[in-house]
């Protein structure tokens, strides 16, 4: 990754992002990834992916994320907010409704209520015992909008 030194003396510093991949040894493996940005309000992320990103040492930080959620009642609430990379951003939501065992009489009316803050609440119409399992992810192909914020 090439440097633009500026130390503040550069007018449009507050504009600069970029991204920086490492590629070494014989077998062309990434090692190491810099996404950096001087923006102020982080508005417009387009097609960003960051998944099964491990790094000993640090948090994990990811643009997708699942969670599975237990209960028995009417609200299931899943919080990606330590797991996803952009705060109060999530483009697409997947997720499974399914009986922890025991007798299952019906199956009720159930749907997304609410995706805000990283966070995605599912509810149903009536109280059962069920897991549910969210599958999140923050990022849009080309010239696709975020109809979720």
């Amino acid at each position: 990754m090439g440097q633009h030194p500026t130390v503040g003396g550069d007018g449009g510093e507050r504009d600069f992002s970029g991204v920086a991949i490492d590629l070494t040894s014989n077998d062309n493996d990434i090692t190491d990834v810099t996404i950096f940005s001087s923006a102020l309000g982080f508005t417009d992320i387009d097609q960003v992916v960051i998944d099964q990103n491990y790094v000993n040492g640090m948090s994990l930080k990811s643009t997708a994320g699942k969670l599975t959620v237990a209960g028995n009642g009417t609200k299931w609430v899943a919080d990606f907010s330590l797991i996803l990379m952009f705060p109060n951003k999530i483009n697409h939501v997947q997720y499974s409704f399914y009986s922890r065992g025991g007798e299952v009489v019906g199956f009720p009316a159930h749907d997304v209520t609410n995706v805000s803050s990283n966070v995605v609440v599912i509810e149903s119409e009536k109280p059962v015992d069920r897991v549910v399992s969210v599958f999140v992810d923050q990022h849009n192909g080309v010239g696709e909008k975020n109809f979720l914020m």
